[in-house]
């Protein structure tokens, strides 16, 4: 073999092996009624969709050029052409689902689709990187109020978090209702906040627990205030923590 053609075929298995590297042959999917999922056929070959519930009727765009056929719980298709529609799938539950048949290459085609119901929230809190986890610090308040900021935390439900406080009381005794804590931006305090302390009041060298319950609908830096009368500290807590 002469060096020409062994550089030549080296290169064609490097670029069709990067080709088919692109290709799921087995994918999970998470949708629900509100969502439109690409399935990715291609000429001369089965797809199967397979549900967790058995499905009862289809509708499509163009269904003279897909044969499909009912397996249980699943679908199989197969292009007829090379041509782009919509298919929307009934199940025995009544959960619906929408698809986009497109008709492309070998390379990336599906072989089995497996799809799973799930909610938007679910499927947003899994595309949501890690939260970064914030390292307690200390703010400190006149009269001898110690403030421990212990844990920031994203609930389960998009933009929504907690704040996890523990003060310590080193001067007269004071009443927890004369302590506001709030997350704001812009001076602005996010609407619909709660504050729940585990004390009714804190004598003195006393600690007592404290919890904040906040949306924060924009990826952005915010403030976390401590007033009481007159007297106010902040702390910024940076969006990388969101």
């Amino acid at each position: 073999m002469s060096l020409v053609r062994l550089i030549v075929g080296v290169a064609l298995l490097s670029f069709s092996t990067s080709i088919f590297a692109q290709r799921k042959e087995i994918r999970e999917v998470d949708t629900n009624d509100r969502l439109m999922k690409v399935v990715n056929l291609t000429m001369g070959r089965s797809t199967v969709i397979s549900f967790e519930h058995k499905p009862l009727k289809i509708v499509s765009g163009n269904s003279n050029y897909f044969n499909v056929e009912f397996v249980g719980n699943d679908l199989t298709i197969q292009p007829l052409a090379p041509i782009e529609t919509n298919l929307f799938v009934y199940t025995e539950k009544g959960t619906k689902f929408g698809f986009i048949l497109k008709v492309g290459p070998l390379s990336l085609y599906d072989d089995i689709l497996y799809i799973k119901w799930k909610t938007q929230n679910e499927i947003l809190l899994k595309s949501l990187k890690p939260q970064k986890v914030l390292q307690p610090f200390k703010l400190f308040l006149a009269d001898g109020l110690e403030i421990n900021v212990k844990k920031f935390l994203r609930l389960g439900e998009i933009k929504s978090y907690l704040i996890d406080l523990e003060i310590l009381n080193k001067g007269d005794k004071l009443k927890t209702s004369n302590l506001d804590i709030f997350a704001s931006r812009s001076n602005q305090r996010f609407i619909g906040q709660k504050l729940v302390f585990e004390k009714d009041e804190i004598k003195k060298n006393e600690r007592t627990k404290a919890r904040v319950l906040t949306r924060i609908e924009q990826t952005q830096d915010f403030s976390l205030i401590i007033h009481r009368d007159s007297k106010e500290v902040k702390s910024i807590i940076t969006k990388e923590y969101l």
